[in-house]
């Protein structure tokens, strides 16, 4: 599974001691949206009995926020991870989507094995095996082999909307992180066989 946050400097929001409304992704993504088309306008922003509201010139996009008791969610995101990698987005989604092709239904995992300056994405199913290496835009050096679901992982790194994203791990068996742009992704890795 893949937890992703994104960040949006609005100021506060919340009266002191409350947490921030969790507002639904597809609200976000249509606010954003509306604010793109209005570039370089001041937005308003309200919440109000569990409602939101964002107003811009020409449309006020609304929607509830999302009610309950959260765990402090960034207590989640790894801290110590010292493996660090920076990917460049277009080429490793493209050879993503290519290897992905060597996935089904009993063999659901992609494997990323850092060496050097370069990642190599496989996978292997019955009916055959791909891989291909990929340039990273830099690297701390160190070797890393770990395993996730190839979906969550094209998600993940698609979220950030940046063309160079951060990749961060510690072990084969822990949560990785990805961050670019405004967004940070958690995702959860699957035993390699």
């Amino acid at each position: 599974p893949a937890l992703v946050l994104t960040k949006i400097n609005v100021g506060r929001i919340a009266p002191d001691g409350q947490a921030p409304p969790v507002v639904p992704k597809a609200l976000v993504n249509a606010c954003l949206a509306a604010i793109a088309e209005d570039e370089g306008v001041d937005a308003g922003l309200s919440f109000a009995s569990g409602r939101f509201a964002v107003r811009l010139p020409r449309v006020t996009v609304m929607g509830s926020v999302v009610e309950g008791n959260f765990p402090p969610y960034l207590d989640i995101i790894p801290k110590n991870n010292d493996k660090i990698y920076t990917l460049c987005v277009p080429e490793t989604l493209a050879a993503l989507s290519r290897v992905r092709s060597f996935t089904d239904e009993e063999s659901t995992s992609v494997r990323l094995s850092f060496s050097g300056c370069e990642v190599e994405i496989a996978a292997k199913c019955q009916s055959g095996s791909g891989s291909e290496s990929v340039s990273l835009a830099s690297s701390d050096g160190e070797e890393l082999e770990i395993g996730f679901n190839p979906q969550y992982l094209a998600d993940a790194i698609g979220a950030c909307g940046a063309d160079v994203v951060s990749f961060k791990a510690s072990k084969p068996n822990k949560p990785a992180v990805i961050e670019g742009g405004s967004v940070l992704a958690l995702l959860m890795p699957i035993n390699l066989r």
